[in-house]
């Protein structure tokens, strides 16, 4: 499948998207997905964390980790976070974000849960969001500005039970040059936490 800024070019690997009539009006009905995972992470309770590009995965006693604090524990994560440029937030911003370069338009998103918890279920909440990143190379590199709402959901989870389900979209479209991250927030308590996210989009 080959790419550019105004056409497409389809080949095998390219999966055609639905007959909804506004995708198949674009770059020809294609269908596009973006995964992102997390593995076994001792997820500080009530926190906001980033997923992180599949099949980079990690738990919390790895060497690639993520952040446990860096958005925040309100009821949606952080609009905004500055002071990226340490030695933990910065990893978290290189693992986890996906930056487009082209506007693109989210049309589902499916998860898939699981904890360790055995006694009682685990609530997990999850969000998707888009900031402005910022893209210089000095101090303030990394910084997220701007922070905008695009899906979210949530489920209850417990050790051997497996959940999955699809977001609420808040908001389908994402502009060009955004960095849209993927977070889950479990607001029971601190038991591992596996999850896949898998975003379905088209160009725009």
């Amino acid at each position: 499948m080959g790419y550019n800024t105004t056409t497409w070019s389809v080949d095998a690997n390219t999966t055609q998207g639905s007959t909804d009539t506004t995708t198949q009006s674009l770059r020809g009905g294609v269908a596009l997905e973006k995964t992102f995972s997390v593995y076994e992470f001792a997820a500080t309770q009530g926190y906001h964390h980033p997923l992180q590009h599949a099949p980079m995965e990690a738990n919390s006693s790895s060497k690639i980790r993520i952040g446990t604090t860096t958005f925040g524990n309100s009821a949606d994560p952080a609009t905004s976070v500055t002071g990226i440029n340490s030695a933990t937030a910065s990893k978290e911003i290189v693992t986890c974000q996906w930056y487009i370069k082209d506007a693109i338009t989210i049309d589902q998103v499916r998860f898939w849960s699981v904890t360790d918890e055995a006694s009682s279920a685990n609530t997990v909440n999850f969000h998707i969001y888009s900031y402005d990143c910022d893209a210089g190379n000095d101090s303030d590199g990394g910084d997220l500005t701007g922070g905008s709402l695009h899906a979210n959901g949530t489920t209850e989870t417990r050790i051997g039970y497996i959940t999955n389900g699809t977001l609420t979209i808040d908001d389908g479209d994402v502009a060009a040059g955004k960095s849209i991250f993927c977070f889950f927030e479990n607001e029971d308590g601190t038991d591992d936490t596996t999850i896949q996210m898998t975003i379905h989009y088209h160009l725009t």
